[in-house]
């Protein structure tokens, strides 16, 4: 394992449309070998092989294995952040469920590869720092919700938030990760998560939230 401080600033981008497809190729490929092999048992020939692209090429990019995970561990964190977000002129009521559920969806899209960074998060405290910012982005969102219910300022906020984040993240990981069952019901088990959320609300702010 390398250091990696802010090293997704130190990644090469491609000036030419040739170069930008290539990468392109060489990050869907990464994707899939991560996915099926694993952090520890994923070689550089591996990604190289699956994108049909020589290491020569690979090297022109990248300088490890490590770097092509970090971009492609960016791409997710925001995928999943972006999802996420819901617009328009909802209420908090209908954008816990629809927010609640899009997060369930994205993290089921990037089970495999959210998998591995579980993986490194657990021995590499870069990998642990990038799970984090994806963690502090949900929870600065389930944040918003709350204070803009008026919760009671004699509940502390760090801790709500976070074992509302917390049991979101965790649900989501073993249902959409861990369980390796695609029969479940997605919505009913968002919705279910969602049910505690704005009870949450309504025990702390007195809103009438709650129901289906």
């Amino acid at each position: 394992m390398i250091g990696m401080v802010n090293i997704s600033n130190k990644l090469i981008e491609p000036k030419t449309q040739k170069g930008k497809m290539m990468k392109d190729k060489l990050k869907k490929a990464a994707t899939v070998v991560y996915g099926e092999k694993g952090y520890i048992n994923t070689r550089i020939i591996d990604i190289t092989t699956e994108a049909e692209i020589s290491e020569g090429n690979f090297y022109r990019y990248y300088s490890n294995k490590d770097e092509i995970l970090v971009d492609i561990i960016n791409d997710m964190i925001d995928d999943i952040y972006e999802e996420s977000k819901i617009h328009g002129s909802l209420d908090s009521k209908q954008k816990i469920r629809l927010s609640t559920r899009a997060f369930f969806k994205a993290i089921k899209k990037h089970a495999k590869l959210y998998n591995v960074l579980i993986q490194v998060s657990s021995f590499d405290h870069f990998y642990r720092e990038k799970h984090k910012e994806l963690r502090q982005r949900f929870i600065h969102n389930v944040r918003r919700t709350f204070e803009k219910e008026g919760v009671s300022k004699e509940v502390n906020l760090d801790y709500l938030t976070s074992a509302i984040a917390s049991m979101i993240q965790q649900t989501a990981y073993n249902w959409c990760v861990l369980s390796g069952d695609d029969s479940f019901n997605l919505e009913e088990l968002s919705d279910s998560v969602s049910d505690i959320w704005l009870q949450t609300i309504k025990n702390k702010s007195g809103t009438n939230f709650g129901g289906k």
